[in-house]
């Protein structure tokens, strides 16, 4: 008598697959999804950084000041050889 009253109480709690409309479960998965959706994009919008593209205009900009920039540090190096060289020299002449 306890087993068929425990077994009957089981089948109550759970509910059978055939009761369950095949509309309401296929909407729950759509809400799922969207759901899911949804808070991705909210987070991808909070989460971005401002996008920063780089127009071709001001990358020739960069390229002509890395030029620059290299022009200059040759002519610091040649600079700094005629320094040493002035320097060699005139540390000879003190012996």
């Amino acid at each position: 008598m306890e087993k068929n009253a425990a077994k009957k109480a089981f089948q109550n709690m759970k509910p059978d697959p055939e009761n369950e409309s095949p509309r309401r479960s296929w909407m729950i998965i759509f809400l799922g999804i969207v759901l899911i959706f949804g808070i991705t994009f909210i987070f991808q919008q909070l989460n971005d950084p401002p996008v920063e593209s780089i127009d071709p205009y001001s990358f020739d900009q960069l390229k002509d000041q890395v030029q620059t920039l290299r022009q200059e540090l040759n002519e610091l190096k040649d600079e700094n050889d005629i320094l040493k060289d002035r320097i060699t020299e005139l540390e000879s002449k003190i012996d």
